[in-house]
């Protein structure tokens, strides 16, 4: 019995131990212009987001980042936690020779709309 017991108080107080890791496939996107709906570059993010520039998101690179993936019929994004904004800086928009539609492959571990990103690389095409 007391072995269960200690086993959940692990679980209770270290519960992002025990989340598995998942990988999503979609675009690089900044959320600056998620927000506003659309991007500085006059991109229509939420419906074309494989249209937003590289150029853009460079500039935008402040408001942090996300992957806007399909969801049914609609594009939806999860966020990038602290460490995947600076991965996306550094082995993204620092790397990248496409002029737009930043194709990535992000894996980490989600919670809600936030992925604690643990690695994050661009892809040819999804």
């Amino acid at each position: 019995m007391r072995k269960l017991l200690l086993v959940y108080l692990v679980i209770l107080l270290f519960p992002a131990t025990f989340l598995s890791a998942e990988t999503f496939k979609g675009y690089l996107v900044d959320l600056k212009c998620w927000t506003n709906g659309k991007g500085m570059d006059g991109t229509d993010i939420r419906t074309k987001p494989q249209d937003h520039s590289l150029h853009c998101l460079q500039f935008c690179q402040k408001a942090g980042f996300g992957v806007a993936f399909k969801k049914g019929k609609i594009f939806v994004i999860y966020q990038f936690d602290d460490e995947g904004n600076e991965l996306a800086i550094k082995n993204i928009l620092n790397k990248s020779k496409k002029e737009k539609g930043i194709s990535i492959q992000v894996t980490g571990t989600r919670k809600r709309n936030t992925i604690k990103v643990t690695s994050i690389k661009e892809i040819s095409k999804l």
